[in-house]
């Protein structure tokens, strides 16, 4: 990055509109556990800042199985009427 920031002087303006602030995400010091943990934070907001809230957001939903344990127990009950 370093290297990049020597032929880019709009380096951090650039990296703003990726989401990436270069002095807060650890960049210079290698840091990619903060990295990721910022650069979520940043996604987690900007997606936030662009969703229309609902009372279901509120209310929570009641816990189902996920998509992959429906098609495991449906491939079973196949093979178990074959």
């Amino acid at each position: 990055m370093r290297k990049f920031q020597r032929q880019n002087r709009d380096l951090a303006r650039t990296m703003r509109t990726h989401l990436i602030d270069l002095d807060e995400f650890g960049v210079w010091d290698d840091d990619y556990k903060r990295f990721l943990d910022r650069r979520c934070a940043a996604f987690a907001r900007e997606l936030s800042s662009k969703v229309i809230r609902r009372d279901i957001d509120e209310r929570g939903q009641v816990p189902t199985f996920d998509d992959f344990e429906e098609i495991e127990v449906a491939e079973r009950e196949m093979v178990e009427t074959v």
